[in-house]
C-alpha cells in the first residue's frame, strides 16, 4: 500500500492540553497561555496516547476515536462517511506522519439509530462503532467505558483529548494529538449529553469531533463522552455524547461487527 498523504486533507481534529496539579486546582482562573488553545501535546509515552487514535479519510477530513477494544474504536456518528471502508485509523500522535505503517482501513461501522432521524438540537444520537483490519499495535490498549453516570457530577475533572484546532478563530493547529483538564458544567443537558463551558480557555475544537472525555477512576481511565458539537470558534460550550445510555447499542455494534467482518 503506498504512503497515505494525510497533511493537506485534514478539515477537523482534536485539541488539548495536560496540565500539572497547580493547573487543575486553578482551572477557574486559567490565563489564555494555559488554555486548550496552544495547549500541551500528547506524546506516545502517555497514557493518554495509548487509548486516542485518529481518524482520516482521504480528500474529506478528519476526526477522532477512542480504542475500547483490541478491533473496536467509539467515535461520533457525524464523523463517517457514506462508506465507512474509505475511512483509515491512524496510530500515531501526528496525523501528518500517517503512512502504511500505521493507517489501516475500516472495514465496518454502525452508526446509532437516532442519528439523523430528527432536526432536534438535543439527544441527536451521535455516536458510532467502528471495526478496523487486523488489531490495534503494540503500545495501544483499550480503555475502560463508563456504565454508571453516577460518577458525572457537576464540577468533576475530566480530560479531553483530540487532533483538532488549536485556535478556533484562525482555524490552525490541526493534526497533533493534544490533551486538557477542564471540569463537568452540566452534566444533564439532556438525557442522553453533557455540556462543558469552554469560557474558561479549555475544550474542543473543529477535528476533535468523536474524541473522547475521560474520567480517572482508581488510577484508571474511563470513557463517559464523545466529542459533539460545539459553537463556531470553540469560545463558548461543547457538547458531548454520554455513552452510559448507550450502553446496549455499544454492545451490540460490536457484537454486530465481530461477526459481520
Amino acid at each position: 500500500m503506498k504512503k497515505i498523504i494525510f497533511l493537506s486533507l485534514l478539515s477537523v481534529s482534536l485539541i488539548q492540553c495536560s496540565p500539572d496539579k497547580r493547573e487543575r486546582d486553578d482551572l477557574a482562573s486559567s490565563s489564555q497561555e494555559a488554555r486548550i488553545i496552544g495547549g500541551n501535546l500528547v506524546t506516545s509515552g502517555l497514557k493518554t496516547a495509548q487509548h486516542v487514535v485518529g481518524l482520516v479519510v482521504p480528500r474529506f477530513g478528519s476526526c477522532t476515536g477512542t480504542l475500547i477494544d483490541k478491533n473496536i474504536v467509539l467515535t461520533a456518528a457525524h464523523c463517517i462517511p457514506p462508506n465507512p471502508r474509505s475511512m483509515y485509523v491512524v496510530f500515531s500522535t501526528s496525523l501528518k506522519s500517517a503512512n502504511s505503517s500505521n493507517a489501516v482501513p475500516v472495514v465496518g461501522a454502525v452508526v446509532s439509530p437516532l442519528w439523523g432521524k430528527s432536526n432536534a438540537d438535543k439527544n441527536t444520537g451521535d455516536i458510532a462503532v467502528i471495526k478496523f483490519q487486523g488489531q490495534a499495535p503494540s503500545g495501544y490498549t483499550p480503555v475502560n467505558v463508563l456504565k454508571n453516570a453516577y460518577y458525572l457530577a457537576p464540577s468533576a475533572f475530566t480530560l479531553l483529548a483530540g487532533f483538532g484546532l488549536d485556535d478556533g478563530t484562525t482555524q490552525t493547529g490541526s493534526g497533533v494529538l493534544r490533551e486538557t483538564f477542564t471540569v463537568l458544567s452540566n452534566p444533564r443537558y439532556s438525557q442522553t449529553e453533557a455540556v462543558l463551558d469552554q469560557t474558561i480557555g479549555r475544550g474542543t475544537c473543529s477535528g476533535d469531533s468523536g474524541g473522547p472525555a475521560f474520567l480517572l477512576l482508581n488510577g484508571a481511565y474511563y470513557i463517559w463522552g464523545i466529542t459533539s458539537r460545539g459553537d463556531a470558534q470553540c469560545k463558548k460550550t461543547g457538547i458531548y455524547t454520554v455513552v452510559v445510555p448507550y450502553q446496549q447499542f455499544i454492545d451490540n455494534a460490536i457484537r454486530q461487527l465481530q461477526v459481520s467482518f
